[in-house]
């Protein structure tokens, strides 16, 4: 039913269209939209009913992700709805709960900050810190990289360390203090580099201390790993399907090129690269259901690394059948392969996530004396 929403959703609204008039737009998305996916409960899929939302487990919202990669829609549904949402369904701070009715209503997005170093995929102590100040309330001082889903209007969950223990503070994208340098992404989408200079922050803005911060972060992670594994295999399931169809209707020698023995035996191999490649993000979640683990790492890494080659491979071989002009912005798949290495490399690439998932893999074998 959640996946069956998505396509009606796209039929209506027309997704491919909308995503390349997106690509050039200020935000990279529309704030109309992101309010009629929340109206679809799709952005509060994760968060407590008490909050707004509906309260689903991890497993069945990924089917969102899968039909949202499927369809391109452009709308930060990784960043805020999974990665946003599981920090703050951890807390039970009134700036939280406030945050999660906003996001469940759609009328906010809300995006994590907390990378610090590049090629950086392991959470690790933050170097951004917030300090007392003696008129009451907090200043936070520090710099993150790579924020994703940004606007002028976008809500910040910041990580950063406080009396030498980790925090999570919300704050504003617009708030004195906060500097943005903007990047637009392949797919379209703006990413920023932050800076903030002794931004002013109100007692309630931390939402989550110690542990707990430590823990919703790796958990938000995590989850976000696999719904990008998801979606990369739901693109690359619709490149197939489009170049199949190509394929059928584009002839030579008075035959269809999908009539070449040579062309099916292509299709066929990567038709088993995604089918291994959503085996494995579905692994990797019932792993993580059973907790955060050394296993359910490793299981995560090799799926993110899975499917973003079998996505990155269909990506080629669609410009390949297609004759190349898949580079072209004119071309369907063309958009589909940008939004793939977008996908691909966010919250590490294939390579990285390999070394991962091998790392832990060693440390989990018995050792000989």
């Amino acid at each position: 039913m959640l996946r069956e929403s998505v396509d009606r959703y796209a039929i209506a609204n027309d997704t491919l269209v909308r995503f390349r008039d997106k690509r050039g737009s200020a935000d990279g998305f529309d704030t109309q939209s992101w309010r009629d996916m929340a109206a679809l409960g799709w952005t509060g899929a994760l968060l407590p009913e008490e909050a707004g939302g509906a309260g689903l487990d991890f497993l069945p919202v990924l089917s969102l992700a899968e039909a949202i990669g499927r369809n391109l829609i452009p709308e930060p549904f990784v960043a805020s709805a999974i990665i946003a949402a599981t920090v703050l369904g951890a807390s039970d701070a009134p700036a939280a709960r406030k945050l999660a009715r906003a996001l469940a209503a759609g009328e906010d997005v809300v995006t994590l900050a907390d990378q610090e170093d590049i090629a950086a995929i392991e959470p690790a102590a933050p170097r951004t810190a917030l300090h007392p100040l003696d008129s009451g309330g907090f200043a936070l001082t520090g710099s993150k990289i790579f924020v994703p889903a940004w606007t002028s209007e976008t809500r910040l969950l910041v990580s950063a360390t406080f009396e030498g223990n980790p925090v999570v503070i919300a704050v504003d994208a617009g708030a004195p203090g906060v500097a943005a340098e903007t990047h637009r992404m392949t797919d379209g989408t703006i990413c920023a580099h932050l800076a903030f200079d002794k931004t002013a922050l109100d007692n309630d803005a931390v939402i989550l201390r110690g542990d707990d911060a430590t823990d919703a972060i790796r958990l938000a992670l995590a989850r976000g790993a696999i719904a990008l594994a998801a979606q990369l295999e739901g693109a690359a399931r619709r490149l197939l399907s489009m170049t199949g169809d190509y394929l059928n209707e584009r002839a030579q020698f008075e035959k269809p090129l999908a009539s070449f023995q040579s062309v099916r035996h292509g299709l066929v191999s990567q038709h088993l690269q995604i089918e291994l490649a959503g085996a494995s993000w579905r692994s990797a979640a019932a792993s993580l259901q059973q907790g955060l683990t050394a296993e359910s790492a490793m299981r995560i890494s090799a799926a993110k690394a899975r499917c973003a080659d079998a996505a990155q491979g269909m990506s080629k071989a669609a410009i390949h059948y297609h004759g190349a002009f898949g580079f072209t912005e004119e071309a369907d798949i063309g958009l589909y392969a940008n939004a793939i290495l977008r996908w691909a490399s966010w919250l590490g690439n294939a390579d990285a996530h390999r070394g991962r998932a091998l790392n832990l893999s060693r440390e989990q074998q018995p050792t000989c004396n």
